[in-house]
């Protein structure tokens, strides 16, 4: 049982360590479907733009699988 403790409070050490040490960063690929749909669909109303991004977003978004994690995404 202390195995299993030590290897999970290991795997939680290494993801504080990266949280803290990684500088914030904008994702280009979201930024790119805000702007694509805000200009498309410019004379929608905003909440239909923004369920439209959503859409495109869920669509077509990468995906992204982070070492240590065990629920996936970004």
């Amino acid at each position: 049982m202390s195995g299993t403790r030590d290897a999970v409070f290991s795997r939680l050490l290494k993801l504080k360590d990266r949280m803290l040490s990684t500088k914030p960063t904008i994702c280009l690929e979201r930024a790119r479907f805000y702007t694509d749909v805000y200009w498309r669909f410019e004379a929608k109303p905003l909440n239909v733009r923004r369920a439209l991004i959503l859409e495109q977003t869920l669509e077509n978004a990468s995906i992204f699988i982070d070492e240590c994690e065990l629920k996936i995404g970004n």
